[in-house]
């Protein structure tokens, strides 16, 4: 499929055609339900299709996720079965019409997972459209249990066809309509911590509804007065700074209408939380399917993923389809890895330094002709230098670097040191041509280091660079068992010392907006972001002992320091 969001577009046009003619066929047992059924199907016919055209993630090649490329194809297919579902009485047919949806459900959520792993827990309004993703199966699942007739956990058809409808609207459409703004937004000088509240209130109440419906009404009341507040914020923010950014009156008008319906349909249904909790009749079923349900559906999601589909906000997270090592590992890695699969160049020079040019690595605000000609150097001309390395394992880490310390011996990778012993000190290293054809990337060099009078290695790695958006990385795989450990890094300047401009190399996200940094397992089926950082810094000094470079690199998981390697750096003649 050449063009997934243009079929998703048109899927929703014939939806709203074929809802538009179904809405006066009548199908439920009451005007209550039938009006329930009603703007279920709307979320399925139309709210879906449009929200799939939003969270829309291609490659950089243009190429989509099987699992968004399979959804936009079943959506349709789906959305008919759940449709033709309600034609029947409930039970096994109208259960197994309804299981179209399900699977559709499915792989929208796997979408959603795909989009999560590789690129991880940031930036927060891009975890606003994965949460919907991954929410909408409880919608799918609730519509089987309506359709099959099941009374599940003693709760009537009404509440189980409402659960499903809730995960459509507030579920699925409400995170999406938060990210998407969270994009625009990014763009304004507007208060982050507010968004990053509603973002929370909206993703976070929906566990809280979930179990407060099946085992406590005080529960679903607290669920439903964060889901209010999130949406109050975020109306506030799209109508306080959002409007003012779109020049267009009838997307000014769109959203407007968005904003208001969502806080008057959320503070309608805390209204209802609330009376179901005091045991107090404030609102009934059928008067919040009017203006609850109605208001939820057409004001508030139809208009605002009409509006952000005119508006089109750019995602700041970066594309998926970095170029990564293809080398396999499959048990022990060691120092001869490169020799033993095969993948030393028979036609390449052997190379002197990690890159052949530091002026590779040139941009707008980078200018690597301003950094010390030994931090170059050593780039540059890395076999002319050597290492002497001293761990730091913060409080509480110890034990768990003995555990990587053992692990890596028995892989012959990452073995990272625990004392600065004598033999776990020093490191020799040795520089070699890698095949390009046989790594993937372009330009391939390893670098094999080991401590000193060992064969124990400490890093095998495969490096490289890639330039995204006229920035260029280090691209560095260190080969494990069943795939490798990519650590893509950004550079910039460091003033470290009196004695000239250094540079440090980081994965953390703060490093450079939108830009590809990270550290990512890379298998077979996809890469994985993985909650971990690095930093590593290296300057020039000035020593009567021979050292003319020192570096730290600094590590983090879960945003903790728990290992910091301070090198220092020395020619090899010395």
């Amino acid at each position: 499929m050449r063009n997934p969001g243009k079929f998703a577009r048109n899927s929703a046009t014939l939806g709203v055609l074929v809802w538009c003619g179904f809405f006066f066929v009548r199908t439920g047992d009451s005007p209550e339900t039938d009006l329930i059924q009603k703007i279920l199907l709307l979320g399925i016919l139309v709210i879906v299709p449009l929200g799939l055209v939003l969270v829309a993630t291609p490659n950089r090649d243009n190429s989509h996720s099987p699992f968004y490329r399979w959804a936009i194809i079943g959506q349709p297919v789906g959305a008919g079965a759940a449709l033709f579902s309600f034609l029947f009485e409930p039970g096994l047919i109208a259960g197994s019409l309804a299981a179209g949806w399900l699977i559709v459900n499915a792989l929208i959520a796997l979408f959603g997972l795909w989009r999560i792993l590789q690129r991880g827990l940031f930036p927060v309004e891009e975890i606003c459209l994965d949460a919907g993703l991954l929410y909408v199966p409880v919608a799918g699942v609730s519509l089987v249990i309506s359709r099959l007739g099941i009374q599940a956990l003693g709760f009537g058809d009404t509440i189980i066809l409402l659960t499903a409808v809730h995960f459509h609207f507030a579920g699925f459409a409400a995170p999406i309509i938060a990210g998407t703004a969270g994009r625009q937004l990014r763009i304004q000088k507007h208060p982050r911590g507010l968004f990053r509240l509603a973002a929370a209130g909206i993703i976070g109440s929906m566990p809280l509804v979930a179990i407060g419906i099946t085992f406590s009404p005080l529960l679903a009341f607290v669920g439903a007065i964060l889901i209010t507040l999130g949406l109050t914020l975020l109306a506030f923010l799209t109508m306080g700074w959002v409007l003012p950014s779109i020049e267009s009156v009838p997307k000014q008008l769109l959203l407007t209408i968005s904003s208001l319906s969502s806080a008057a349909a959320m503070c309608l249904a805390s209204l209802y939380a609330y009376s179901i909790v005091a045991k107090t009749l404030i609102l009934d079923i059928p008067t919040m399917a009017m203006t609850h349900g109605v208001t939820n559906a057409f004001g508030f999601a139809a208009c605002g993923l009409v509006a952000w589909l005119a508006i089109k906000p750019r995602p700041r997270a970066p594309s998926p389809g970095m170029p990564f090592s293809k080398l396999p590992a499959r048990n022990f890695i060691g120092p001869d890895y490169f020799e033993r699969v095969g993948a030393l160049s028979s036609i390449k020079a052997k190379p002197t330094g990690l890159v052949d040019d530091f002026t590779l690595f040139s941009r707008d605000d980078f200018d690597p002709s301003a950094i010390n000609p030994t931090v170059r150097a050593f780039y540059e001309e890395t076999f002319r230098y050597r290492l002497i390395v001293r761990p730091h394992w913060n409080v509480g880490f110890r034990w768990g670097g003995r555990v990587t310390n053992w692990l890596g011996t028995k892989v012959g990778q990452l073995r990272l040191p625990i004392e600065a012993e004598s033999l776990e000190s020093q490191i020799e290293s040795r520089l070699v041509p890698v095949a390009d054809d046989s790594d993937g990337r372009a330009n391939v060099r390893g670098w094999i280091r080991t401590y000193e009078g060992t064969d124990h290695a400490m890093y095998v790695a495969a490096y490289a660079t890639h330039a995204s958006h006229d920035n260029r990385y280090m691209n560095i795989a260190f080969p494990l068992p069943g795939g490798n450990l990519s650590s893509i890094l950004h550079l910039n300047a460091a003033k470290i010392s009196a004695d000239g401009l250094g540079v440090v190399l980081s994965t953390l996200p703060s490093a450079h907006q939108a830009g590809d940094q990270g550290v990512y397992y890379v298998n077979q089926l996809l890469p994985i972001r993985l909650p971990v950082d690095e930093s590593i810094t290296v300057w020039p000094v000035t020593s009567t002992e021979g050292i003319v470079l020192k570096a730290k690199h600094e590590m983090w998981v879960f945003g903790v320091n728990y290992l910091n390697l301070d090198y220092d750096i020395f020619p090899a003649h010395s």
